[in-house]
């Protein structure tokens, strides 16, 4: 099934949304998208794909945690 619009995948925004509607489900917290770091595929350079083909490892994560004061900080 082909998207309408493509650039909610390539530009991350389809990353986003889900790891809010996770950080909500898993801490019941609300958190707005504009807290949240957010790169696409689109921000890719020729230096990354090289790094991750020398590591074997390409992946595209959702990445959260808490500090020591229990502050979240996420980035998709």
């Amino acid at each position: 099934m082909r998207k309408s619009n493509p650039d909610y995948d390539i530009k991350g925004f389809d990353a986003l949304y889900k790891l809010v509607i996770l950080i909500k489900k898993a801490f019941d917290v609300d958190v707005s998208v504009n807290s949240i770091m957010r790169y696409g595929i689109n921000e890719i350079k020729y230096d990354d794909i090289y790094i991750m083909l020398e590591n074997g490892d390409i992946k595209l994560n959702h990445l959260h945690g808490l500090n020591t004061r229990r502050e979240m900080s996420m980035r998709v």
